[in-house]
């Protein structure tokens, strides 16, 4: 069973992040939490994943109230449901990251 203790916290490119180092640089896995979440959240559903694959789940990068992260700025009133406009730049972003962090292993 995975669990926190086999993995790094982590700064890579301004990003603060969980990664486990597997042992086939060819298969790579993103862990992605939700509104509150942060780079611990999604840890339960590596337990059976292959420890040959990296993972890395990064922190959102703006703070929620009352606490945890997410993945678009908080704009009151007008938070609730995301539209893909709001959602692209980060997505974006992720992507960037992993493409940085793959291409360091």
């Amino acid at each position: 069973m995975q669990t926190l203790i086999d993995t790094e916290l982590i700064e890579f490119n301004g990003w603060t992040l969980r990664a486990r180092p597997g042992k086939d640089s060819k298969r790579f896995m993103l862990l992605i939490h939700g509104f509150t979440g942060d780079e611990n959240s999604m840890w339960v559903f590596a337990q059976g994943l292959s420890p040959d694959c990296w993972i890395i789940a990064p922190r959102a990068p703006h703070a929620a109230e009352p606490g945890g992260f997410t993945w678009r700025p908080i704009h009151s009133p007008d938070f609730g449901k995301p539209s893909l406009d709001q959602l692209r730049a980060p997505a974006e972003a992720l992507i960037q990251l992993v493409d940085a962090y793959q291409a360091s292993t």
